[in-house]
């Protein structure tokens, strides 16, 4: 898949859960034991 995509994909999870930024995103993978 293209860089693109993934940077799309990136944005709509962040937007559902309420996410500003990829370090709130990666936070919430961590905490949610993802990554």
């Amino acid at each position: 898949i293209s860089e693109k995509t993934v940077a799309t994909y990136r944005e709509r999870a962040a937007e559902k859960l309420g996410l500003r930024s990829r370090a709130e995103l990666v936070r919430w993978a961590v905490e949610e034991k993802l990554v």
